[in-house]
C-alpha cells in the first residue's frame, strides 16, 4: 500500500527521470557512432618494376560519410612516398582466368576484353556510413624499392575528414602476392 501511494505521488518525477537517462544514453550512442574512425585492413602488394600496387579495404563504422583525403607511405628516416595522382589501369601480363568462348573450345584470357580492366583509385575516396570499399593505390619508388625499406619501419598513413591520420603498419614480406595471386585477386576488382 506504501509503495502505490509513493508510485501515485511521484509518477511524473519517475518518468521524467528515466526519460532523461534515455535520452541522455541515446545521445551518447549518437555521438560514439558519429565519430568512430574507419576500420583499415591491408589485403595485398603486388609489385611491377619499382611501382607497388597496394590494396586496401576500408571500412567506415561511423553514421557519417567519411573521406579519405590521402594515403602515403610513411618510412622511419627517409620520409613520405606519395600515391601516384591519376588513376591507372592494372592489369596481369598473364590471364586472371581462361574462358572458353560460345563454342567451349577456343580459350579466351579476360583481361584481353576492356570491360574487365581494374584501376587504380585517385583521391577523394568518399565512403558511405556503415560501408567497405576495397581498392588498389599504387605508389612509385624512383629512387628507392620498399625491398631496400624492408629494415626500416614502414607505414601506411591515412588522412581521413578534417586531417584525422590513422597509421597501418605495412609489412611489404607478408602482403608480397605474385603475378598468378594478383590475376586471382584482381578479378574481384573489375569494372
Amino acid at each position: 500500500l506504501i509503495t502505490m501511494q509513493f508510485v501515485l505521488k511521484y509518477w511524473s518525477p519517475i518518468i521524467a527521470t528515466l526519460a532523461f537517462c534515455l535520452s541522455l544514453y541515446a545521445s551518447a550512442m549518437t555521438w560514439h557512432y558519429r565519430h568512430m574512425k574507419p576500420v583499415i585492413k591491408l589485403k595485398w602488394v603486388y609489385k611491377i618494376s619499382t611501382q607497388y600496387n597496394v590494396c586496401l579495404s576500408i571500412y567506415n563504422p561511423s553514421s557519417i560519410p567519411t573521406t579519405i583525403q590521402s594515403i602515403k607511405i610513411v618510412v622511419a628516416g627517409r620520409g613520405q612516398y606519395q600515391p601516384i595522382e591519376y588513376p591507372l589501369v592494372l592489369t596481369s601480363t598473364t590471364p586472371r582466368h581462361i574462358l572458353k568462348d560460345s563454342n567451349g573450345i577456343t580459350p579466351v584470357a579476360v583481361f584481353d576484353d576492356p570491360d574487365k580492366h581494374f584501376f587504380s583509385i585517385d583521391m577523394p575516396i568518399n565512403i558511405d556510413p556503415y560501408k567497405a570499399r576495397k581498392f588498389v593505390v599504387p605508389f612509385q619508388f624512383v629512387n628507392d624499392t620498399l625491398e631496400n625499406l624492408k629494415p626500416l619501419k614502414c607505414d601506411l598513413s591515412v588522412i581521413i575528414d578534417k586531417g584525422k591520420q590513422i597509421n597501418q603498419n605495412l609489412d611489404v614480406k607478408k602482403l608480397l602476392i605474385s603475378e598468378k595471386e594478383f590475376a586471382r585477386l584482381s578479378q574481384s576488382l573489375t569494372k
